[in-house]
C-alpha cells in the first residue's frame, strides 16, 4: 500500500504575517492576525490546545468587527487542528466556512490555501480522491494568478502526491518533474522530503529497487534534520514507505528497524493528550459557532424588520413609479429600499433609464445628477448615509431583472 504525503498550506501562512501585515495600523485587526500567528505557530509544533484557543479568539474579534478575511483564516486554522487529531467532517466544515468568506472578500491567497487543505484531507485520508485533486487544481489555479512560486511547488507536489496514492504514476510524475530543479536549488526540507519520498516510490513501482533505495535514503536523512513536530508526521510516512520498500527487497532487518522508527513517532505525534485537546477545544468552539449562528439569525431578522419599516415608510409618502424631472434623460425611480454590503444597510434607489445599459460612463453622469438633489426628491435619504446605491434597469422591475447588474455608489457631501 502507497502512503499518501500531504503539505498543509500553514508554513508560509505564517511567513505572510512577517511579510504582509507589519504595516497594520487597525488596532483590532493587528490583534487578530498576531492571534492567527501564534495559532499557525503552534499548530506547526502540534500544541493543538494554544492553537486552537487562539484562532478562536481571533475568529471572536472578526466576527464582531465583520471581518471576513481574518474570521476565513482561523476557519482554516481551525480546520488544519480537527483534522489533523480528531472529526475530518468538522474539518470539511471549517475550511468550507472559511472558503465561504474568502470567495466574499475575494482573497485568491486565502483561497489557495483553503482548496489545498481541502485536497489534502480528501486525499490523504481517503475520503474522495477525485474531489481532492479537483481542490488541489483549483488551488495551483491561484498560486498561479498571483506568481508565487513556493506556492505553486507545494500544490504541484500535493497533486503528484495524490495521484500516486492511487497508483497513477504517469500524471502523478509530470508534476514532480515540474518541480525538481526548483526544490533542489530552492526547497525547505518539507519538500525536499517530499520530492525525494515520491521519487522513490516512482522507481520502486517500476522496480528500479537501486534508484528506489537512493530516494528513499535521501528523504530519510532529511527527515532526520527536521525539528518542526507537524512535518514528523510525514517523516512518520516516509519510515512507513521504506519499510515496505525493505520488506518488497527481503532485506527484512532494516524493514523492521523503520518499522520501529514509525510505530514509535507516530505514538508520539498522536499520543492521548493531544486528542483530548482538540476534543476540548473543538467543544467550546462549537459552543461559540452556534451563537454565532444565532446572532446572525437574529441580525438578519432585525435587517429584514428594519428593511420592511423603511420600505412602507418609504411608499406611505411618494407614489411610485416617480418621474425624476430634473435631471434631462428623465429617469424613472420605481423603488428605494434599503441594501446590506459590507459597508452597513445602504439605501438603494432602482429606476429606469432611457440610456444604453452599455453605455457606463452617460449611466453615471445620470446618477450623479439624481444624486445632487435625492435629499430634496426623498426626504431624509441622504441623512446619516454616508453612500447610496443607484441601479439602472431599462425596463420595470418584475423581482427577477437580469438585464442589469451594474450599480453605482454615490458618496454624500
Amino acid at each position: 500500500m502507497i502512503t499518501y504525503k500531504r503539505f498543509y498550506f500553514v508554513l508560509f501562512f505564517c511567513l505572510s504575517f512577517i511579510l504582509g501585515f507589519a504595516q497594520d495600523t487597525n488596532s483590532r485587526r493587528k490583534e487578530a492576525n498576531e492571534l492567527l500567528k501564534q495559532a499557525g505557530n503552534s499548530f506547526l509544533k502540534l500544541d493543538t490546545k494554544k492553537s486552537l484557543d487562539f484562532a478562536q479568539k481571533a475568529l471572536i474579534i472578526a466576527t464582531k468587527n465583520s471581518d471576513d478575511l481574518i474570521a476565513s483564516k482561523a476557519y482554516n486554522l481551525i480546520g488544519l487542528n480537527f483534522e489533523e487529531f480528531s472529526d475530518y467532517q468538522k474539518a470539511i466544515e471549517y475550511y468550507n466556512k472559511g472558503l465561504v468568506l474568502a470567495n466574499k472578500v475575494n482573497n485568491d491567497t486565502v483561497k489557495g490555501w483553503l482548496n489545498n487543505n481541502l485536497g489534502n484531507l480528501y486525499c490523504y485520508r481517503k475520503i474522495d480522491f477525485n474531489k481532492g485533486i479537483l481542490h488541489y487544481k483549483e488551488g495551483l489555479k491561484y498560486s498561479i494568478q498571483h506568481k508565487d512560486e513556493y506556492e505553486i511547488m507545494f500544490s504541484k507536489l500535493n497533486i503528484g502526491s495524490a495521484y500516486f496514492a492511487v497508483e497513477d504514476f504517469s500524471n502523478g510524475i509530470q508534476y514532480f518533474n515540474d518541480v525538481k530543479d526548483y526544490v533542489d536549488k530552492n526547497g525547505d526540507i518539507e519538500s525536499k522530503i517530499s520530492l525525494n519520498s515520491n521519487f522513490g516510490l516512482y522507481y520502486n513501482s517500476l522496480n528500479n529497487n537501486k534508484k528506489a533505495e537512493e530516494y528513499y535514503l535521501k528523504a530519510v536523512n532529511y527527515c532526520e534534520q527536521n525539528d518542526i513536530e507537524l512535518i514528523k508526521s510525514n517523516a512518520s510516512d516516509v519510515y512507513h514507505d521504506i519499510s515496505n520498500f525493505y520488506y518488497k527487497i527481503k532485506d527484512f532487518e532494516k524493514a523492521h528497524f523503520y518499522l520501529l522508527k514509525h510505530d514509535e513517532l507516530q505514538d508520539k505525534i498522536y499520543n492521548e493528550e493531544r486528542l483530548n485537546d482538540v476534543k476540548v477545544g473543538g467543544l467550546q468552539i462549537e459552543h461559540d459557532e452556534i451563537n454565532r449562528e444565532i446572532d446572525q439569525i437574529k441580525k438578519e431578522k432585525e435587517i429584514q424588520s428594519f428593511e420592511q419599516k423603511v420600505t412602507k415608510e418609504t411608499y406611505s409618502k411618494y407614489n411610485f413609479p416617480h418621474t425624476v424631472d430634473y435631471v434631462e434623460t428623465k429617469p424613472v425611480v420605481y423603488r428605494v429600499y434599503s441594501q446590506v454590503m459590507p459597508e452597513g444597510c445602504l439605501p438603494l434607489v432602482l429606476y429606469t433609464t432611457s440610456i444604453d445599459l452599455k453605455n457606463v460612463s452617460a449611466l453615471a453622469v445620470e446618477c450623479k445628477a439624481m444624486h445632487e438633489k435625492i435629499g430634496q426628491l426623498f426626504k431624509g435619504i441622504d441623512k446619516n448615509n454616508k453612500t447610496i446605491i443607484y441601479r439602472p434597469l431599462k425596463n420595470a422591475p418584475t423581482g427577477t431583472d437580469t438585464d442589469n447588474k451594474y450599480v453605482f455608489m454615490m458618496k454624500n457631501k
